[in-house]
């Protein structure tokens, strides 16, 4: 009898440490997943689609949709913008795309818009899709692109007055590729009336 009630026992503990583990196992799996690296999406469009290669909103879209909930992208300009607009897009790949003889901030607006064939990702389009789907989208990264272009810096005043106005200030980062262009950033920011957040 006693033989029997320490197998008992014995065979008891082992089917509760069994339960025990098995009950861990979500939060340990939870805790691994927590663990990995942010997936970005570097140009905002999915590089296998052939009928799509540039970015828009429906592009953006569709990559929320499939899980993607970071994106890097760069902002550039048309040479005879008046109205400051900025648009999404990397410069060189657009620029190889449409075939154009120049830089894209050096090329007017007509010729961008009739060249792409789709409209161009207005930066204020991507930034109220972004407001708009807040609870998906962990990071916006963007990059003005060509700083040493003269307009540069008033198309960066833009670039933030934009930000501010959007609201999405705690998911956008913004890329810098100098000590000299991070000062320029922050003079940018106090014309705005916004702080950096470090």
């Amino acid at each position: 009898p006693i033989a029997r009630q320490l197998c008992f026992l014995a065979l008891l503990m082992l089917v509760l440490l069994g339960l025990l583990l098995a009950s861990m196992r979500p939060a340990a799996q939870q805790a691994c997943l927590a663990a990995l690296p942010r997936v970005i999406s570097h140009r905002g469009f999915d590089v296998d689609d052939g009928a799509q290669r540039t970015a828009s909103a429906a592009t953006v879209e569709a990559l929320l949709q499939s899980g993607v909930h970071a994106f890097d992208l760069d902002v550039f300009w048309a040479a005879d913008d008046a109205r400051g607009q900025l648009f999404v897009g990397h410069p060189s790949h657009l620029r190889a795309l449409w075939s154009l003889p120049q830089a894209l901030v050096e090329t007017r607006l007509y010729e961008l818009r009739s060249r792409a064939g789709a409209p161009l990702l207005e930066l204020g389009t991507l930034l109220e899709l972004v407001r708009r789907r807040a609870s998906d989208v962990a990071q916006l990264s963007l990059e003005l692109k060509e700083p040493a272009n003269a307009a540069w810096f008033s198309r960066l005043v833009g670039l933030y007055t934009q930000l501010a106005a959007a609201d999405v200030a705690d998911v956008a980062t913004i890329v810098v590729e100098s000590n000299a262009h991070a000062a320029l950033h922050r003079r940018a920011q106090e014309t705005v009336g916004t702080r950096d957040g470090k």
